[in-house]
């Protein structure tokens, strides 16, 4: 069940400097957290990314993505914030609250919208692109190193 994942977020946080990659595939300041997303539906997310005074956050659920699909979400999550970054709302404030305390949702309740489902099909085609180049490193740690080192070829593949 996609609830009983959880990863293990020392060995994967201690594998690489997870902000400075996602900085460095999205073009844009990015900061990667591992924690229950605030943006999306309650439950539903695995990762988001959100803009909060224009800088890119992205949460991993460490309670719903183990280990193996770690990588696959967060080269989806920083591929929204390569692309999509202009598109989103941008919060200015860290301590926006909801009535029932919650942290502000920075995506509407209602249903998915055509542009919401070309959103996510074009971050799964960036993220594709960055995988392919990680898939003969046997490692987190080579796969996070084999990114950080074509990241500079990014603006050839977008």
């Amino acid at each position: 069940s996609p609830h009983s994942k959880t990863m293990d977020v020392k060995r994967i946080a201690a594998a690489a400097d997870w902000s400075a990659l996602a900085s460095s595939l999205s073009g844009r300041v990015c900061y990667v957290r591992f924690e229950t997303p605030t943006t999306g539906r309650d439950g539903w997310v695995l990762g988001c990314c959100w803009k909060m005074m224009g800088k890119s956050i992205i949460q991993i659920d460490p309670a719903r993505v183990d280990d193996d699909d770690f990588l696959r979400v967060f080269c989806h999550e920083v591929a929204h914030a390569r692309l999509h970054h202009a598109d989103m709302h941008n919060w200015r404030s860290k301590a926006a609250k909801l009535a029932n305390g919650r942290r502000l949702q920075a995506l509407p309740a209602s249903e998915p919208t055509a542009k919401y489902y070309q959103d996510e099909a074009d971050a799964d085609h960036l993220a594709a692109k960055w995988l392919s180049w990680a898939k003969t490193a046997n490692s987190l740690e080579a796969k996070a190193m084999t990114l950080g080192a074509m990241a500079e070829l990014t603006p050839y593949f977008k």
